[in-house]
C-alpha cells in the first residue's frame, strides 16, 4: 500500500472536514450570524483565506474591523449556513452555491460577548475549481476591502 503525500492544504481541508464543532444551543435572546471562511489554493502558490477589512465609519460599531464575509440570520434564510452563503454573495459577489466551491464543514460557534448578544457560526468553504471567480479574492467594494492572507 502506497502512502499518499499530504500537502498543507490537504491537512487543512481534512481537519475542517473531520472537525466536530461546538455548536451553541439555540437561544431566543441571542442573534445569530453566519460567516464563510473561504480557502483558495492556486497552483504554485501557498493556500490563502479571504477576509474583509471594513471601512472606517464614525457610527459603525464594526468600523475598521477585520471580518469574514457573512452577516445576521434573516427570516428568509433556510438555516445559518444559507445565511453565510447569501451574505457572501451580497458582500463580495462570490456565489458559494457554485460548483467551484466545496463545503468543508462547520467550525466552533463563537459567542461574541462584550455586551453584544450574538453568536457567530463559521463555515469552511474551499475554492476547488479555478475559474473567473478565483480573481474575486482581490476585488474591492465601497464599504470594505477584500484581502487574503497566506496560511
Amino acid at each position: 500500500m502506497q502512502n499518499r503525500v499530504h500537502t498543507p492544504i490537504d491537512h487543512i481541508v481534512s481537519r475542517i472536514e473531520n472537525y466536530e464543532p461546538i455548536i451553541h444551543k439555540p437561544d431566543a435572546i441571542l442573534r445569530y450570524a453566519g460567516v464563510a471562511i473561504i480557502i483558495r489554493h492556486l497552483p504554485d502558490r501557498p493556500p490563502e483565506i479571504l477576509y474583509l477589512l471594513r471601512a472606517v465609519h464614525e457610527h459603525d460599531k464594526w468600523s475598521g474591523h477585520v471580518a469574514f464575509p457573512g452577516g445576521k440570520l434573516e427570516p428568509q434564510d433556510e438555516n445559518i449556513r444559507a445565511t453565510a452563503m447569501r451574505e457572501t454573495l451580497e458582500e463580495v459577489g462570490i456565489d458559494l452555491k457554485s460548483p467551484a466551491y466545496k463545503y468543508l464543514g462547520r467550525l466552533n460557534d463563537l459567542n461574541i460577548g462584550f455586551g453584544v448578544k450574538m453568536v457567530v457560526c463559521p463555515f469552511g468553504m474551499r475554492l476547488h475549481l479555478y475559474n473567473s471567480q478565483s480573481s474575486l479574492f482581490t476585488n474591492n467594494t465601497t464599504r470594505r476591502t477584500v484581502q487574503n492572507i497566506r496560511i
